[in-house]
């Protein structure tokens, strides 16, 4: 997964969780949210959130951006 914005291009890492202290610019992790669902890929009805978390970017978001 990447993140790309006007100041920032980067490929984000996948984390089970996010490291403290942050090592590198971006990560990803995802959650399953109806229970029993899981797998490589998704069928209709399924519903996955995926979290980004970019507080370690070289140019660091603002507020609401």
């Amino acid at each position: 997964m990447s993140f790309s914005d006007h100041n920032n291009s980067v490929n984000t890492s996948y984390a089970a969780f996010f490291p403290t202290p942050l090592v590198h610019p971006a990560y990803w992790n995802h959650s399953w949210l109806i229970p029993g669902t899981s797998g490589p890929g998704m069928e209709a009805g399924e519903v996955v959130e995926f979290t980004v978390n970019v507080k370690n970017l070289d140019t660091p978001l603002r507020t609401n951006q």
